[in-house]
């Protein structure tokens, strides 16, 4: 079986759960949790901080419209603590100007690769201009 690399820190990835669809990683150097279904790519676990406005839009097949994101993004700016917005739009970030994986096989969604970056990536710049 091929060896698994964390997206952050490049450590190898220790498999904690292997079921007949999805395989759970573990990187013990920073912490961070993954899964890989099968026929999927590696991705960030559910409860990651992309993995939750993510979401939200599973069922999307279109771009998602900027009011629906400053809704969001103003739920999340109402609901979250600073340091957990400051982690999100971090996370948001990077994956967005250094891509690692498919978001969309987070959540088998329904949509489009190009959805699910444009939404992250709008949601970001929304909650920050919420933070201004």
């Amino acid at each position: 079986m091929q060896k698994e690399h964390c997206f952050r820190c490049d450590n190898d990835l220790i498999m904690i759960e292997n079921h007949d669809e999805i395989t759970f990683y573990k990187c013990e150097k920073c912490n961070r949790n993954y899964a890989k279904s099968t026929g999927k790519s590696l991705t960030d676990r559910w409860g990651s901080a992309i993995s939750i406005p993510l979401y939200l839009i599973i069922f999307e097949k279109e771009k998602v419209a900027i009011q629906r994101i400053k809704q969001y993004a103003k739920g999340f700016y109402e609901d979250r603590e600073k340091y957990d917005l400051k982690i999100l739009i971090e996370e948001i970030d990077d994956e967005i100007n250094h891509p690692k994986q498919q978001l969309i096989d987070i959540h088998d969604a329904y949509g489009t690769e190009e959805i699910a970056r444009d939404f992250l990536h709008q949601l970001s710049i929304e909650i920050k201009k919420l933070q201004s």
